[in-house]
């Protein structure tokens, strides 16, 4: 998934943020520091996929749930300079935020380049391969103290993979290939009624150890 086309999104539908929306190497970033992007702020970044099994025996017929998680940092260090020590101040913005993101993430696909006219184009990695938008996938607090709180929204979307996505092994030219059905057509039809061995030599094909005595 293009993380940038999410953060673009954020940045458009929530203005709680103020433009402050950032993916994952800003967000280490922003925890050493603690104070990379002005609160509040989000960070996007991935998470694990789910994979379920192949559909195909010979090709590639997948589908995959991709994860990933907004966490947003509140800041409550004007409200403790004030004598706010309940956090009281970073707890407002809580459920306005939480909805923002709602209104921005769910039922929207990232990776259509008809949702997304002039940032996804059809012949980007991943364009156009999920028939629903994202669903809430749950949250969690991850830290807080008197000044700060990290909380994190996570988001899920179930997006097929295809033999156009993977690579088939090279074959011969189909020409020869026709040739050589026909040739062993022709050969299995003046071998009817004969031994197995005998077709088999006549293919330059032999049986396994364990299969001679048929």
């Amino acid at each position: 998934m293009n993380l940038d086309v999410v953060i673009l999104r954020i940045k458009a539908l929530c203005p709680l943020f103020n433009g402050n929306v950032a993916g994952a190497a800003e967000y280490q970033q922003g925890v050493k520091d603690e104070a990379w992007l002005p609160p509040p702020a989000a960070y996007v970044i991935p998470l694990d996929d789910e994979a379920e099994d192949n559909l195909d025996l010979q090709g590639v017929d997948q589908f995959v749930t991709e994860r990933i998680g907004v966490i947003v940092m509140f800041s409550n260090a004007a409200g403790v300079a004030t004598g706010d020590r309940r956090g009281q101040t970073a707890s407002e913005l809580f459920n306005p935020i939480k909805w923002q993101l709602y209104g921005a993430m769910l039922n929207w696909r990232p990776n259509s380049s008809v949702e997304n006219i002039g940032i996804v184009q059809p012949t980007d990695p991943g364009a156009d391969h999920s028939a629903k938008g994202f669903a809430y996938a749950g949250g969690r607090l991850l830290d807080a103290d008197l000044a700060r709180l990290f909380y994190e929204w996570d988001f899920s979307i179930r997006v097929q993979i295809t033999d156009a996505d993977g690579t088939w092994p090279p074959v011969g030219n189909l020409e020869d290939l026709w040739i050589g059905v026909i040739k062993l057509f022709q050969i299995g039809h003046s071998f009817v009624g004969q031994p197995l061995e005998q077709l088999l030599a006549a293919i330059d094909l032999s049986l396994p150890p364990d299969d001679r005595s048929r």
